[in-house]
């Protein structure tokens, strides 16, 4: 990590971090102060670069991935602005060629980061109930990034949580997106998918274009479209979804139909808007567009060494796709989990859709990464309800031991009848794949433990 960057993330560690807490206490609050951290960095969405917003319950990370790389396909200069990281706070600000950040883009970012922090902390000293002065990380965060890639021709950006109250949602995007609604931190945005729906189309704009997912359900769809209309924008459906031609199917494992589906339409719409032609949605059957950007995508259906496929995801659409991926990397083998899930999401749901998921492990491993999990053994007594069938293990000590007892159990036994974690399978694999899920950073411990477990 270049020093400027440490440096600046440093100061800012000294704000409100609600990646950290519990997200109920989100309920009270906005746009603004991320707005007035960007305006005191001297970044406005009026001149500053042509801005494309994408929210959604799962798959706003890939259709934004998607969108930066085709703009980069059509000839523009593209920033992505995604969230949470999994392995590296760097993944958050990207070019658009899936390549990651560049030195001199890390420094640039961390100077920002420095003046937003410095910021902050002036007017709390200076206006304490300003907006500036109530700044958390992630608005200071967000707002140098943007200012970092205000040099770019276009910037696509993910919200954080929801859509009418996320520190985003300033930015006025001609288009937006909204990738698909599930039931997930109702505590903030609502019990219902017409309730969710309502809350993440508040991103679109007056005079601008909502693309919303053909895979939402009719009460999503119809809330969505309230809101949108309501706010003077127009409403594109997208294809249910989309298979990506034969040439370039390989590079499109990691992304599902309905996300490919959402990134064409909302490339029309963007050349569309731009009155650029050479803006469509036909740029995703390049197959180099579709590398770029799974490049930029870590610990989404991501396969280490052919041996853990690790999502951070929790939903019941999380599940899914992942059991898709989990199915092209099998290639005959077993599948074992290795599951962990913060306190702040729905640990009975995850359960419910680990069981119904398509997955068909052998067997189940539950872990907790740190104090803000739910208990190993409360997620393995949910998961075995679940599935009776299932062999469900709670393991306490932490992800890198739930990993290798994952292992273990991944292994047949040898003909003696003991088990071992060496034994290994054509080509070096091992014998079964695992599947981790549940949060990023239980991906992030996994690729960390592998590191480790496969040193000699």
């Amino acid at each position: 990590m270049a020093s400027p960057l440490g440096a600046g993330l440093r100061r800012l560690a000294k704000l409100a971090n609600w990646e950290r807490r519990p997200r109920g206490g989100m309920r009270d609050l906005d746009h603004r102060p991320c707005a007035a951290v960007a305006g005191a960095l001297g970044f406005s969405p009026a001149r500053g670069p042509r801005i494309v917003h994408v929210a959604g319950s799962k798959g706003k990370g890939s259709v934004a991935t998607l969108v930066a790389a085709g703009l980069e396909s059509a000839g523009y200069g593209v920033g992505l602005v995604t969230s949470p990281h999994a392995f590296s706070v760097t993944e958050r600000v990207r070019r658009g060629d899936g390549r990651g950040l560049r030195e001199a883009d890390a420094t640039k970012l961390g100077a920002q980061i420095s003046a937003a922090a410095a910021a902050v902390e002036r007017a709390r000293r200076l206006s304490p109930r300003s907006p500036l002065a109530r700044a958390t990380w992630f608005d200071a965060f967000t707002a140098a990034a943007l200012a970092t890639l205000r040099d770019c021709d276009a910037v696509v950006v993910e919200c954080g949580l929801g859509g009418r109250r996320d520190s985003t949602n300033f930015l006025q995007a001609d288009v937006a997106a909204l990738t698909s609604v599930e039931v997930e931190h109702a505590e903030v945005l609502g019990s219902t998918t017409y309730a969710i729906a309502r809350e993440k189309a508040a991103i679109a704009s007056p005079r601008g274009v909502l693309v919303v997912s053909g895979s939402l359900d009719a009460a999503a769809r119809r809330g969505a479209a309230e809101v949108a209309r309501r706010r003077g924008a127009a409403v594109v459906a997208a294809a249910p979804a989309r298979a990506a031609p034969a040439v370039a199917a390989a590079a499109a494992a990691p992304f599902h139909g309905a996300n490919l589906a959402v990134a064409a339409a909302v490339l029309d719409a963007c050349g569309d808007r731009w009155r650029d032609g050479a803006v469509r949605g036909a740029l995703l059957d390049d197959r180099r567009a579709l590398k770029a950007a799974a490049a930029a995508l870590p610990a989404r259906g991501e396969l280490l060494r052919g041996a853990v496929l690790v999502d951070g995801g929790h939903t019941a659409g999380a599940v899914a796709h992942v059991a898709a991926r989990a199915r092209r990397a099998r290639r005959g083998r077993d599948a074992v989990l290795l599951v962990a899930l913060p306190r702040d999401k729905d640990a009975a749901a995850f359960a419910a859709a680990l069981a119904a998921g398509g997955l068909e492990p052998r067997a189940a491993v539950a872990c907790a990464v740190d104090g803000g999990f739910h208990s190993p053994r409360k997620l393995a007594a949910l998961l075995g309800a679940a599935a009776p069938d299932l062999r469900v293990v709670a393991c306490d000590g932490g992800p890198e031991r739930a990993l290798r007892r994952a292992k273990a159990l991944a292994t047949p036994p040898r003909p003696g009848g003991k088990a071992t974690a060496r034994r290994r399978g054509p080509r070096g694999r091992p014998e079964a794949l695992v599947v981790a899920l549940g949060s990023f950073k239980l991906a992030r411990a996994a690729a960390r433990a592998l590191a480790l477990y496969e040193k000699p």
